[in-house]
């Protein structure tokens, strides 16, 4: 995959829609088995749990530990999680929308239909919310969030009860 996103021979570029320059170099940062001391920054102070592709994981032979399976997943939980989330915002985005959606192609199964997109396990249509079956992924995903404010979750509760969106601000 990093060969087929590196250009630097000149060679053809296969053109996937969406993934522009930055996606692609987005996309190879994210593969990279380890990042510069400034992108390892950004990552820690980022809310995102984002971190460098476990390498580690590669080198395993026959049948995966289980550990080096979740290692994996949660790796690209994290990913997944930034790029649901980093083209949504108020000024110039890192990514906008497609080139986020590019990327998920290349880390997003063939068929997702019935899969969870953060651990990807198998589910009934019912239970395919991550809070209605527990996802197993969720607190490392959420680990870096800011804490909710007290106001907002107040203003859920009054929600609840049935009043009405003006009356939160009063």
């Amino acid at each position: 995959m990093l060969e087929f996103l590196d250009n630097s021979g000149g060679g053809p570029v296969l053109e996937v829609e969406g993934l522009s320059e930055r996606a692609r170099i987005t996309l190879a940062t994210f593969l990279a088995s380890s990042w510069t001391q400034g992108g390892t920054r950004y990552a820690v102070r980022s809310p995102y749990n984002i971190r460098a592709f476990p390498g580690t994981a590669l080198e395993a032979v026959g049948h995966p530990k289980v550990d080096r399976v979740l290692e994996v997943l949660r790796w690209r939980a994290g990913v997944a999680d930034y790029l649901s989330d980093v083209w949504d915002v108020m000024e110039e985005p890192e990514l906008d929308v497609f080139e986020c959606g590019a990327i998920s192609r290349f880390l997003d199964p063939a068929s997702s239909a019935g899969i969870c997109h953060v651990c990807l396990t198998e589910f009934a249509p019912d239970k395919l919310n991550v809070y209605d079956h527990g996802c197993l992924l969720l607190a490392h995903v959420q680990a870096k969030w800011p804490v909710v404010p007290k106001r907002f979750l107040r203003r859920n509760a009054m929600l609840m009860k049935g009043k009405k969106w003006w009356q939160f601000w009063k």
